[in-house]
């Protein structure tokens, strides 16, 4: 059985190879979900962010997550939130968008 961190970081790498991006990952303890960044090479910016919820990584395959991202077409809903929210992915669907985080200043920017 994998770790939840194993299983983010697969998941990273999945979604990351998917969206031709570069990912990165955290878990966000206030929010109980694991944070996904992604960026395409050379931009200075986040392309898109994604948050997961904990209960989600603990439950499901890596495969199985992957699955049911496919399913709510994950890939056009961060397209459509990029640069204003983070959406949130949760119990294998995504969360209403009014539930949706705001997007983070990165560290250093005003």
């Amino acid at each position: 059985m994998s770790t939840a961190d194993e299983k983010a970081r697969q998941l990273c790498g999945r979604l990351g190879h998917e969206s031709e991006c570069t990912g990165q990952h955290e878990w966000k303890i206030d929010c109980r979900c694991w944070r996904f960044y992604f960026v395409r090479d050379g931009d200075k910016d986040w392309r898109s962010i994604l948050d997961v919820y904990q209960g989600d990584i603990d439950e499901l395959t890596v495969d199985h997550l992957t699955a049911k991202l496919e399913e709510a077409k994950w890939k056009q809903v961060l397209q459509t939130h990029s640069g204003k929210l983070v959406p949130f992915f949760k119990e294998g669907q995504f969360t209403a968008a009014s539930d949706f985080r705001e997007w983070p200043q990165k560290v250093g920017t005003k």
